[in-house]
């Protein structure tokens, strides 16, 4: 389901069963921006009421039901799974696990191509959640800079 509420059943892979399976034998992490994300179900009530408010779609139909250990909500969702990579980045003093600028340029522009439509513009276009190239390679930049000065102690 999208935030709006459209059905995106068949276009959504099934990951969630992963993530019920886990209990306990491994850490489960939902990253979300609206609370129509996998893993949201562990504030589903709190999810319901934020999308009431917001009369962006039925809420019983928007909030999902999967748990997970740790929530970490983002702005953007994409932003928040590059952040958990930059923290990843900091803890291991290894650069390697940052997403950069070329790379998410690569990946949206690699996306329009492939006919995936922003979930907010509705437009297939190389943007996420609405916002342009630039803003999301801005974003890359800062989480980049941000842990390299951390792993470099500058």
């Amino acid at each position: 389901m999208t935030f709006r509420g459209d059905d995106a059943t068949d276009a959504t892979p099934k990951f969630d069963f992963l993530f019920r399976r886990a209990n306990g034998r491994a850490v489960t992490v939902g990253i979300g921006d609206g609370g129509n994300e996998l893993g949201f179900g562990s504030i589903r009530a709190a999810v319901k009421t934020a999308i009431g408010a917001s009369a962006t779609g039925d809420p019983d139909r928007i909030a999902l039901v999967t748990e997970v250990d740790y929530i970490l909500p983002a702005v953007v969702s994409n932003w928040g799974g590059d952040a958990l990579l930059a923290a990843f980045a900091i803890i291991l003093k290894d650069e390697s696990p940052l997403h950069l600028p070329d790379r998410e340029a690569v990946l949206l522009k690699r996306a329009r191509d492939m006919g995936m439509i922003d979930g907010i513009s509705g437009y297939v276009e190389a943007t996420a959640d609405g916002l342009g190239l630039a803003v999301h390679r801005s974003m890359m930049q800062l989480l980049a800079t941000l842990a390299q000065a951390v792993i470099r102690g500058t």
